[in-house]
């Protein structure tokens, strides 16, 4: 009965842990699923391991700058513009299949306008633009749809972008061998 009791309880430990983490992805997984839908391929759960844990180091950052840490002027868009950077870089370093797509990109970190943004996808480049979503940090992969509106591609549905002023962002650039 103990036994029955006890793997019953860990049953229930085990799904409420993975459905924690489904929730997560769900909620913080907008850097992976744009870096997804830029390469092509899926990420591993090693690297939205990686990701999560990230997002988990950046939130925990921030309230030690708010609760008046060595740094209070970074906030939460600044920290996870530079985790996107990190991110790129150690997945480049992974032999799967996202780390062996991102070798295939040449990537820029840029202040885009509008028009720059538009010249970009016209020239082939992919683009992960950063800006905000219900007030959080959000990553997400702009295209052009058929009718020349700039949308979000790695969130469904589909979403148009507006680019006010300038946004920040990371143009992907396939590399070209000669």
């Amino acid at each position: 009965m103990l036994e029955r009791i006890t793997s019953s309880l860990a049953s229930v430990a085990k799904e409420h842990t993975r459905r924690k983490r489904e929730e997560d992805k769900l909620k913080y997984g907008c850097v992976i699923r744009a870096l997804e839908s830029v390469t092509g391929v899926l990420a591993t759960e090693e690297e939205w391991d990686a990701r999560l844990e990230q997002r988990k180091e950046a939130l925990q950052q921030l309230k030690y700058n708010l609760a008046g840490g060595e740094n209070e002027d970074v906030d939460i868009d600044t920290l996870e513009n530079e985790n996107l950077g990190r991110l790129i870089t150690e997945f480049r370093h992974h032999e799967t299949p996202m780390g062996q797509a991102l070798k295939g990109f040449r990537v820029k970190y840029l202040h885009l306008s509008q028009a720059e943004v538009l010249t970009h996808l016209s020239q082939g480049d992919s683009l992960i633009l950063l800006g905000q979503d219900e007030g959080r940090g959000h990553a997400l992969h702009v295209v052009l749809d058929p009718n020349g509106q700039l949308i979000s591609q790695s969130d469904a549905p589909h979403q148009t972008v507006t680019v006010r002023n300038r946004a920040y962002g990371y143009v992907f650039s396939k590399k070209r061998h000669p």
